[in-house]
């Protein structure tokens, strides 16, 4: 069983299910199995959020998501489905911090951890489940670590709870307690546990949010060196006397640890990557108990599950101008916070290359010698000219040619049956012993005619020579181990032809496609060569290559346009028929179509082109995903013990072996910082981010400086700069201390006290290549980079602008910042020039070659004067923290904390802003968006979306003030950042739905989304998908929790809520794709499409497939 809440308060009950699936094996299935709504319309949130806990002997779970008010729900639950059974009762106590149900009690007891005015204490209730009340526990302990936060009931025998504290670390069996006060604890904070043995010592691994994981093992014997026993009790019984805290290993900082058996433990994590750790150090005991042996390598990562949360900023850019955008996310916190850079396509490593080798025109991998089970060989072509690579190892030379034609151009070269090789020339076709690399044999076309195109498998070969096809087949005789079978002169002269076997456990086929130079291709059957299926192509375009092939368990015949166009159809496999025909443009250029397979022995094909492509399937469905390599004309697999599982690619001027990554939809690439991200900006000019980024540096009182918790990016810089106080009435620290960049200042700790931690904030520059952090610019002390931007100003250099903010611990609110500008160049970041400001600089953007910032509640726009000074030039008030600014043309959109969006509009001969519309209805933004000069798009920390819209056009003042809003949607996830852009190429494939503005946007959770908007006539037709998707799912039970779609999706705030509008929820829609045929047709009947005709299911299906293009 699973029990889960939602932030909307849908609880419910999950169990798992063996279901029979299709291949005649099971699937497992999440099945509802009791379902509700725990909100309640007065109740205050509880301030240390939702906690869910279930009594270790099965019969009640509880919920604290109210102050003062507990819900307590009965169990067992039977397998009917039904709904949950819930009661409430209330609690004096208000501040609650963690909650627990402990073990083995006669009735279930409730034990948490209170605040008040004295401090915090540990208390207990006992639930009765008849009365449907509560009341006081059997024991309570006042006055525990100040700092306590995390309960963790002790299995029996033992039974008790364990109280984890900043400083100590209680148990409490009910009746006595035994504290330990570690020196480790004063440096961590810890989060969260797992237990690992109750045979034996009792034995949990905690984590902490630095990352440090410890054993706590809790034993029956007593070390009188480490611990005061504090208990009277007999020794005979279970006693636990002693506890002792052990460092571990590092891992990413831990959101959640399980232990799942033979030294596996799972470690969850919110600020990083989560990850499968073998714990080395562990050992078996007497009696099956496990304790921990130490060592420095005692974790060992299994497996690493990519994550990139939190995300708190992002940009999109197009670093290959191929109109193919990646993402770049400021991703994770702390030791885990890096750089991912995220795209739509499939990343090659390359781990070879020849520069300058221009005028290849093929290559294929060969296996010369001794059967084996890799390539040795690599042939290349040139005009009127053919080499032969060897490999030894990882040294490549030149091997002789033996029976290979050196003098000609190499058209097709491949090893077959038998043990042999067929290399293709202009003039013949030559079988090789593969072993000796001797010619066997060879065979030519009748009346010397020339070879224009060659291909072929294991067994078989097809050449042609103008309009006429020659079929022959491999032999395992010497002296016939080329046969002729047969020939076919077609209409026009042949453009590309293939005689690929559909299925990958074939070695050969009965069938043979051919383009020919009038626009048109056929399939073929082999040998008689009788036409099976046939098409004219569009738009006057020859046909530059063909393959029938099966992706994911289904035929398709795909044909390559000159033109850099992919056409592709579905096949029927008996009888070669052609249906479903689509269009995808992947390039410029001619496109050349190449198989190869990836480890898990998936067949894929490689487009080369001037944009290579790699196309494979997703759930039955084609998918092209751009390569990071700029071009490639030439491609085939290598397998050689150097290069294992490997391409060899050539371009027009060099020559490359490189390994494929996994193949998926998005490609994520992780740059460590080893500190965390803020806000992240990127110059084109010299190509780089500019990143701003937070440390945390631990300062001793003895210390000469500051000391980095572990390798950091910005301390690695290739070079280093600091920012200093600019007047002495700047409210910075005056002790200084010497460090590598310099003398800075910090707050020295006062004599005797223990080291603190301090953060200290950067602007770094990266490489938009290499990646390489090529300057590191320390900022103030107390002064925390909020924004930055580039920006090309008046005197049109490109410039970094940084907003900051002085954050001292005695205010409530900065009072102080600066904006700074700075110019990168040749490796060294310069400031030019800088401002201060009263409050924090939130928000910066560029302006018609000006700075337009938000400070605090005022929006500020500064002139770029000859002087390289910024000057103010005007300022709009009326707002309460102005957080969020995006600007178009004269446009300016300002996303208020508390008082929603207004747009301002610049008016240049006054020199002034003009508040020109206000959304009236407050909301807590976090993040706002232009969608077009109408259309706004904004984000609230309720994980809602909103579009409003001003009425430009509207006679009546009043209503051009008042924004209306247009869309409401409740997405369930904070939005840190939106960003115009799309990770797609449009223009790659065919879309029957026209889109406009793209937007982007990421999440606190590492989610990634789009927003896209869709015409009306278009917008009707989903509008109505959607509300018979939502119904349908609801009624067959498709819907986890039995949770209605129009409630999750529906605008709630702590006051108001609303339904959902002018949103299409993407993922609803998308579901449709998964339904059977029959439910297919059923949904789409008294749909209307655009023109007031009704649609069929195939229409719909085309209609949502290119929907799901766009991600």
């Amino acid at each position: 069983m699973l029990l889960v809440l939602t932030s909307k308060c849908n609880a419910m009950i999950l169990k798992c299910v063996h279901v029979p699936s299709d291949n005649g094996g099971t699937t497992i299935d999440l099945v509802t199995r009791a379902y509700g709504i725990v909100s309640e319309r007065k109740g205050r949130p509880s301030v240390s959020g939702m906690n869910v806990f279930v009594d270790p002997d099965g019969r009640a779970i509880g919920l604290s998501i109210y102050d003062g008010l507990l819900k307590i729900i009965p169990l067992p639950i039977d397998d009917s489905l039904r709904e949950l059974d819930v009661f409430n009762v209330r609690i004096d106590d208000q501040l609650v911090q963690d909650m627990i149900f402990l073990e083995n009690c006669r009735v279930p007891t409730i034990c948490f951890i209170c605040q008040d005015s004295n401090g915090r204490h540990v208390k207990t209730l006992e639930v009765n489940l008849k009365d449907r009340d509560v009341r006081k526990g059997p024991w309570r302990q006042d006055n525990v670590d100040p700092d306590a936060g995390v309960l963790v009931a002790v299995p029996p025998p033992w039974s008790g709870v364990i109280i984890v504290g900043i400083e100590t670390i209680t148990y409490h069996s009910g009746s006595t307690a035994i504290s330990i006060a570690p020196p480790a604890l004063k440096s961590s904070s810890l989060t969260c546990f797992t237990l690992v043995s109750s045979a034996g010592p009792l034995v949990y691994i905690l984590g902490d949010f630095g990352g440090k994981l410890y054993t706590l093992t809790l034993s029956e014997h007593v070390d009188p060196f480490d611990v005061e026993m504090a208990t009277t009790e007999d020794d005979s019984k279970k006693i636990i006397r002693s506890l002792q805290l052990d460092y571990l290993g590092l891992a990413n900082v831990p959101e959640a640890l399980v232990y799942l058996g033979n030294n596996l433990l799972f470690n969850g994590s919110r600020l990083g990557d989560s990850q499968l750790l073998y714990v080395n150090a562990f050992k078996q005991g007497v009696g099956g108990s496990l304790s921990a042996a130490g060592g420095d390598r005692a974790l060992t990562s299994v497996e690493t599950y990519t994550s990139l949360a939190p995300i708190t900023d992002m940009v999109v850019v197009d670093v290959d101008n191929q109109g193919q955008g990646q993402l770049v996310c400021c991703s994770g916190a702390n030791k885990d916070g890096s750089i991912r850079i995220v795209r739509n396509g499939i990343g090659i490593e390359e781990h070879a290359t020849i520069d300058d080798l221009p005028g290849i025109k093929g290559i294929w991998s060969a296996r010369i010698g001794p059967v084996g089970d890799y390539d040795n060989a690599l042939v290349m072509t040139f005009v009127r000219q053919t080499r032969v690579l060897s490999w030894t190892g990882e040294e490549v030379e030149e091997a002789p040619l033996r029976g290979f034609e050196g003098e000609q151009q190499t058209l097709l070269c491949l090893n077959v049956f038998f043990n042999k090789i067929v290399q293709v020339t202009e003039e013949a076709v030559l079988c090789l012993n593969a072993e000796t690399a001797e010619l066997e044999m060879q065979w030519s076309p009748p009346e010397s005619g020339k070879i224009n195109l060659a291909d072929g498998n294991k067994g078989q070969i097809v050449v042609t020579s103008g309009a006429t096809v020659y079929y022959l087949e491999i032999k395992e005789t010497t002296g016939e181990a080329l046969s002729f079978i047969a020939s076919k002169k077609l209409d026009a002269d042949v453009s590309c032809i293939s005689i690929n076997p559909l299925r990958t456990q074939d070695d050969t086929t009965k069938m043979v496609a051919v383009g020919s130079w009038d626009m048109d291709f056929c399939l073929l059957t082999l040998p008689d060569f009788k036409v099976i299926a046939s098409d004219s192509l569009p738009n006057q375009v020859i046909p530059r290559g063909i393959m029938p092939i099966v992706f994911d368990g289904v035929p398709y015949l795909l044909v390559a346009l000159g033109d850099g166009t992919l056409i592709y159809y579905v096949m029927d496999p008996s009888s070669g028929a052609l249906s479903g025909k689509k269009r995808a443009t992947l390039g410029t250029r001619p496109l050349s179509l190449k198989t190869f397979r990836t480890r898990g022995d998936q067949t894929n094909v490689f487009a080369c082109s001037d944009r290579p492509s790699v196309i494979y399937s997703i759930n039955k469905k084609l998918v092209f995903s751009s390569v990071n390599i700029k071009e490639v004309s030439y491609m085939c697999p290598l397998h050689t013990e150097a290069y294992p599982n490997s391409l060899a690619m050539a371009t027009q001027v060099k020559f490359m072996i490189g390994t494929i990554d996994e193949i998926q939809k998005l490609h994520i690439r992780s740059i460590p910082l080893g500190e965390t991200p803020v806000k992240i900006a990127h110059q084109s000019s010299t190509s780089s981010y500019a990143i701003l980024t937070y440390r945390s540096d631990l300062l001793s009182p003895d210390a000469s400086e500051p000391i980095p918790f572990g390798v950091t990016a910005s301390s690695l810089a290739m070079s280093t700069s600091e920012s200093r106080a600019a007047s002495e009435k700047a409210p910075f620290p005056t002790t200084f201390f010497r460090s590598a960049a310099g003398s800075y200042p910090y707050p020295r700790v006062s004599g005797g006290e223990a080291a603190e931690e301090v953060d200290v904030h950067h602007v770094l520059i990266m490489h938009q290549n290499t990646y390489e952090i090529t300057h590191a610019h320390r900022l103030l002390p107390n002064e925390h980079g909020l924004c930055i931007t580039s920006t090309k100003l008046k005197d049109d250099e490109e410039y970094f602008v940084v907003g900051t903010a002085i954050v001292l611990p005695d205010e409530t609110d900065p009072k102080d910042g600066r904006i700074l500008v700075f110019k990168y160049d040749s490796g060294e970041l310069q400031l030019v020039a800088e401002k201060e400001s009263k409050g924090a600089v939130y928000a910066v953007v560029p302006f018609h070659g000006k700075v337009l910032c938000t400070i605090g509640n005022m929006v500020r726009l500064y002139d770029w004067t000859a002087e390289k000074e910024m000057r103010l030039e005007c300022s709009h008030f009326n707002h309460v923290t102005a957080l969020s600014l995006k600007a178009k043309g004269d446009f300016i959109l300002v996303g208020d904390l508390m008082r929603s969006m207004t747009v301002l509009l610049y008016r240049s001969v006054e020199s002034c802003l003009e508040e020109i519309a206000r959304d009236y209805d407050p909301k807590w933004l976090v993040a706002v968006e232009i969608l077009d000069d109408d259309l706004f798009l904004c984000a609230d920390n309720f994980f809602n979306l909103a579009v409003c819209q001003k009425d430009s056009s509207s006679p009546n003042e009043d209503e051009r003030l008042h924004m209306t809003e247009t869309g409401l949607f409740h997405l369930g996830e904070m939005i840190n950042v939106f960003c115009h852009g799309k990770l797609f190429m449009q223009e790659a494939t065919e879309i029957s739905v026209p889109i406009q503005g793209c937007v982007l946007f990421g999440t606190v959770n590492g989610a990634i989304g789009l927003c896209c908007q869709i015409p009306k006539e278009f917008s009707k037709c989903l509008f109505e998908l959607q509300d018979k998707m939502s119904e349908t799912l609801l009624l067959a039970g498709g819907t986890v929790g039995k949770i209605q779609h129009s409630f999750y999706r529906g605008f709630m705030t702590t006051s108001r809520r609303d339904e959902s509008k002018g949103f299409i929820d993407g993922d609803l829609i998308e579901s449709y794709l998964e339904l059977d045929k029959e439910k297919q047709e059923e949904i789409a009947k008294n749909i209307s499409l655009p023109g007031g005709t009704l649609a069929t299911a195939d229409e719909l299906i085309k209609i949502v497939e290119d929907l799901a293009q766009l991600h």
